[in-house]
């Protein structure tokens, strides 16, 4: 064998081995996919459909969106393994199908409309005429939403119900009554539809929620995400024993989606930081309407932060908190009951954090929620997004009110003929920030 020979057969062999392995490294690495075609009750395409798909022991998760043909493609999956897709969209019910394996064949999945919100009675008068398109500059592209609010006026998100819960979206600023530590105010600014939010996305990831738990969490909260509206603004803020700002506010939801994917379980709980780091970041929010969504599956055991000192920034802010309080069988049991101590002594290491989210959400007009046992917590972040969006936006300025101490009560009534019985809920009132002497 010459020298040239011994010199090119082993290139050969090489380059050989590289052909033959390339392509199988390559499939392996694309990995397995869900095709599939999100259609409404008349068969149409739904563009922009959020499709998420969990593997069945719950430790991945992978979701796309549907094209302007209603087709979705989710893709880096493993062989083998059975998925569960949940597909969500703004103004239809969420779809799950269970025992899905990555194929070639396309999954057809069909949502619904969802009729929660009240429409006006047939006997009613004839609707208004739509609303005007928003403005929209030279190059057609649409004026962002702005709301301006004085630094003295009071702003208030109300959310209206009838006796058995369904919300009520077609109320007048007639319909509304404001008064403040019981003095009657005029309302300066009412509004309804497509005013824009800015939301923190409050999410737990402590090492109590590695598995099943966090990828829950992430689900739902990448559903929630889907349901924004082109304006509204979301930070996405992470907490275990520390806190962290993953995303600050942004209107890109690519951005805060991918914060989401990132999330991993580990070190403690520090909830009462988490929530003052939450409402500190809404001081310099994007918009003046303020929400918190806080996700968590535990009693505080780690903040700086103490009780009666969050209790009372809730009380100064105007954020509205929505809790989801995701506990084991265990703490269920132990917390449930409602009380304000879990254990004794009544101190308040020993908070109950199931009366701590209530009482939370009731003092800002917000809302908590407690999962069953291996419920899905999709269903709750949409029920919190679709309220958002239901929402009455109302202001005033204080007027005619001495005061009676730093706290003012503030008292939303609804009246209207069409409907006799209705629920308002907003914040109980605000603590004045600097206190007359």
């Amino acid at each position: 064998m010459t020298l040239l020979t011994k010199l090119i057969l082993p290139l050969v062999v090489f380059v050989g081995l590289v052909l033959l392995t390339s392509p199988a490294m390559t499939s392996e690495q694309a990995g397995e996919e869900i095709l599939g075609l999100v259609v409404d009750q008349a068969g149409q395409p739904i563009v922009g459909a959020l499709v998420g798909a969990l593997d069945q022991s719950a430790t991945g998760l992978k979701d796309a969106k549907t094209d302007g043909a209603g087709k979705f493609r989710v893709t880096g999956l493993s062989r083998g393994v059975v998925y569960r897709l949940v597909v969500t969209k703004y103004g239809y019910s969420q779809a799950t199908l269970g025992d899905v394996k990555p194929s070639a064949q396309e999954v057809r999945v069909q949502l619904k409309r969802d009729e929660k919100v009240i429409s006006r009675p047939a006997s009613a008068p004839p609707p208004s005429p739509p609303p005007q398109p928003e403005p929209k500059t030279p190059d057609g592209e649409e004026v962002p939403f702005t709301l301006s609010v004085a630094v003295e006026e009071i702003l208030l998100n109300v959310s209206v119900e009838d006796s058995v819960g369904r919300p009520i979206a077609d109320l007048a600023k007639e319909d509304f009554s404001v008064f403040q530590d019981g003095v009657a105010q005029e309302i300066k600014y009412f509004g309804h539809e497509n005013v824009p939010i800015s939301v923190v996305l409050l999410m737990d990831s402590s090492g109590s929620m590695e598995g099943s738990p966090l990828v829950e969490a992430k689900v739902a909260a990448l559903a929630f995400l889907n349901e924004t509206r082109p304006h509204d603004a979301v930070s996405l803020v992470a907490f275990n024993d520390k806190v962290e700002v993953v995303r600050p506010f942004t209107t890109e939801m690519l951005k805060v989606r991918t914060g989401v994917h990132s999330l991993a379980p580990r070190g403690g709980t520090a909830l009462y930081d988490a929530i003052s780091k939450a409402v500190d970041l809404l001081e310099a929010a994007p918009h003046p309407r303020h929400v918190i969504v806080l996700l968590s599956d535990g009693k505080d055991e780690d903040s700086v932060a103490k009780f009666p000192a969050i209790d009372k920034k809730i009380q100064v802010s105007d954020a509205v908190l929505f809790s989801i309080g995701e506990y084991a069988e265990l703490d269920r049991k132990l917390f449930m009951s409602g009380k304000k101590h879990y254990k004794l002594p009544e101190l308040d290491v020993n908070l109950n954090p199931v009366w701590v989210l209530r009482y939370f959400a009731d003092l800002s007009g917000g809302r908590a929620y407690f999962p069953k046992l291996g419920e899905p917590l999709e269903p709750f972040f949409s029920r919190i997004a679709r309220e958002l969006h239901q929402q009455y936006v109302v202001t005033y300025q204080p007027a005619g009110v001495t005061g009676k101490g730093p706290f003012h009560t503030i008292d939303v009534r609804v009246k209207n003929s069409r409907y006799p019985s209705l629920k308002v809920r907003t914040r109980k009132g605000y603590l004045d920030r600097n206190p007359r002497p």
